[in-house]
């Protein structure tokens, strides 16, 4: 199992308050280098820049907008909800084929629960659309085109599914820099091959610059240097994850609910940028356990589930 692998076993998306953050971090050093243990002043820098990210983290799970109600039966009814789903019938793929809500729906059935809480992730494909609902758009608006729902962090409650998000964006910065130390000894090895090489065929010049090169490279990879990065990442983790706001394609255009007021109106979902900086426009929503595991049902063939 990789080193990625092992992470995702051993946190598995678990809740983490802040007691438990030192825990787990010390858990992830195991992961990434059990050397680090053994320098001195490893816990006094580690533990405020893991508490510093654990409430970013949290802080990110609250500026989610929602819970909105999710359903065959208010969409047409609800701007929001016609706006965020183009067609009725999307409201049912996107229960159907997201992987978490094939697995886990059967669960809330057994708990009794006729409601359930998730987080609504979204591609968008901006269009120049011409009207909404009869309405001319204004002059310079465009009209993003919401597709490829996924439904994720199922759970009992709004608070239950905001603590899931914050403790999946954590884990999202430690998996962010358990890739990077990959990469990094990934080149370490491709840098001594082509060290060698340069060795036998290059000036000394040339060999001298790659032994350079190596030197620093194996420097950023020890005990030190790992720990360095890390502190760095945690401290920073707004450079690798983080809601964006003032962009049109997670603007949802859509009538007033008003009906006193005509015209169209604005709403600006946050959208989720992580390390591959796709964007996805993202909510808190509550839905009817039945319809979900209606549409579950009605799936029979295999999907490709999209996860955020």
């Amino acid at each position: 199992m990789n080193m990625i692998g092992k992470l995702r076993a051993l946190f598995g998306g678990a809740q983490q308050d802040e007691q438990g953050v030192a825990w787990h971090m010390d858990r992830f050093i195991e992961i990434l280098e059990p050397a680090i243990f053994e320098l001195p002043d490893y816990r006094s820098r580690l533990e405020p820049a893991a508490h510093h990210a654990h409430d970013y983290c949290t802080r990110l799970a609250t500026a989610v907008p929602g819970p909105y109600a999710v359903g065959h039966g208010n969409h047409g009814s609800d701007p929001l909800i016609s706006a965020l789903f183009p067609q009725r019938e999307d409201i049912g793929t996107a229960f159907g084929r997201s992987v978490e809500v094939r697995d886990r729906i059967h669960e809330f059935t057994a708990n009794g629960n006729a409601e359930v809480y998730a987080l609504l992730g979204m591609r968008q494909r901006v269009s120049a659309a011409p009207r909404t609902n009869g309405e001319a758009l204004p002059a310079g608006w465009s009209k993003p085109r919401f597709a490829d729902h996924t439904v994720r962090s199922l759970d009992d409650s709004e608070d239950a599914v905001r603590q899931q998000f914050a403790a999946a964006a954590f884990d999202s910065l430690r998996h962010g820099f358990l890739n990077q130390v990959q990469n990094l000894r990934r080149c370490k090895k491709l840098m001594h091959s082509e060290r060698e090489l340069l060795r036998e065929v290059a000036s000394d010049d040339d060999a001298n610059g790659a032994d350079e090169a190596h030197a620093m490279l194996a420097s950023d990879l020890s005990p030190g240097g790992l720990l360095d990065g890390l502190v760095a990442w945690l401290n920073a983790p707004q450079a690798h994850l983080r809601l964006e706001m003032g962009h049109d394609d997670a603007t949802v255009i859509m009538p007033h609910s008003d009906p006193a007021q005509r015209g169209l109106q604005k709403l600006e979902l946050p959208a989720l940028v992580g390390a591959d900086r796709r964007r996805w426009p993202i909510c808190v929503i509550r839905f009817e356990r039945e319809e979900a595991l209606a549409a579950v049902s009605r799936e029979s063939v295999a999907h490709r589930y999209i996860v955020i």
